[in-house]
């Protein structure tokens, strides 16, 4: 089947709720089970190994990468977030973009998930290292009335977890500012 075909199907098939919920259903699972095995065979690990990075049993990580488990908690992807050293993204999105997401799906599209260290956009000198992550982040948290709000329970969560110093690396100047305008604003009954 042809892209062009592909997405025309799809676009047909997504106009039923119950597709769409199973669309989105499937690609969780698949996606998340998937991903673990593939950073797990990329270490290169067994099932038992990874276990014990995480403080699991080797079933529980059989079951991680079973496709037709999808019984994922959050405390568990970012544990092993932590573990392989990667981001995790849990976020809403339009059926476009899983649409987009499904097209380039591949085995080929796991290997793009590098730890850290190896990974280029923060090389050094690559991309000219503060300003561009500083305008990453304030594109993704313009600061107005609800993202403000998101940027000030961010903030309040970092803090929980990271030093002073660390949050003001995390936020930008920009979105610091934001927060405390809101709070002033706060204390002043606006």
């Amino acid at each position: 089947m042809t892209t062009s075909n592909y997405k025309s199907a799809l676009s047909s098939n997504l106009k039923d709720k119950e597709y769409r919920r199973a669309f989105v259903r499937s690609h969780i699972r698949n996606g998340i089970a998937f991903q673990i095995h593939a950073m797990r065979e990329k270490k290169p690990w067994t099932q038992e190994q990874l276990a014990k990075q995480i403080g699991k049993q080797q079933a529980a990580i059989s079951r991680l990468e079973n496709p037709d488990y999808g019984r994922f908690t959050l405390k568990t992807l970012e544990e092993l977030a932590d573990v392989f050293d990667v981001a995790l993204i849990v976020r809403f999105a339009p059926f476009g973009d899983l649409a987009d997401w499904d097209l380039t799906l591949s085995s080929k599209s796991f290997e793009r998930i590098v730890e850290f260290e190896e990974d280029p956009y923060f090389k050094e000198g690559l991309l000219g290292a503060e300003p561009v992550l500083e305008s990453a982040a304030d594109q993704y948290l313009s600061v107005e009335n609800d993202d403000s709000q998101f940027i000030k329970r961010r903030k309040e969560q970092m803090e929980k977890e990271l030093s002073p110093t660390d949050v003001k690396k995390v936020l930008s100047p920009r979105q610091m500012s934001s927060t405390d305008e809101l709070e002033q604003n706060i204390a002043l009954g606006r």
